[in-house]
């Protein structure tokens, strides 16, 4: 069964050029799959937005959960595998929730599909 993801368009992807990819993380040390993720613009991942991951439930939940409002409320995002550490919770300039990415912990493949997966 293939599942379409839809992009987000909004004033975040607009002041990044419009131009989104949808990215697979995966943790580097047991290469267990994360999450999907849309990526606006071009770059490098240093952060990721709780409101661009968009699979699976118990990362993408986390932007609509009411019981997380800051970032004292988060806890570290780790691998459910090995309990690797990938990022720390963190608030960006522009006042949204996000994880700042240890660079050295994931690896990231973009989705060739145009936003669907198997």
């Amino acid at each position: 069964m293939t599942k379409l993801f839809e992009f987000k368009t909004d004033c975040y992807q607009e002041k990044r050029g419009g131009y989104s990819s949808l990215l697979e993380i995966y943790c580097k040390v047991c290469s267990s799959f994360l999450f999907f993720y849309q990526k606006d613009g071009e770059g490098d991942l240093f952060r990721c937005y709780l409101n661009r991951i968009l699979s699976p439930e118990i990362y993408a939940s986390l932007q609509d959960s009411e019981n997380i409002k800051n970032i004292d409320d988060m806890t570290q995002l780790i691998c459910q595998n090995c309990k690797e550490v990938i990022g720390e919770p963190m608030r960006h300039g522009d006042n949204r929730l996000a994880f700042c990415m240890h660079q050295e912990c994931f690896i990231l493949k973009t989705n060739k599909n145009k936003g669907t997966y198997e």
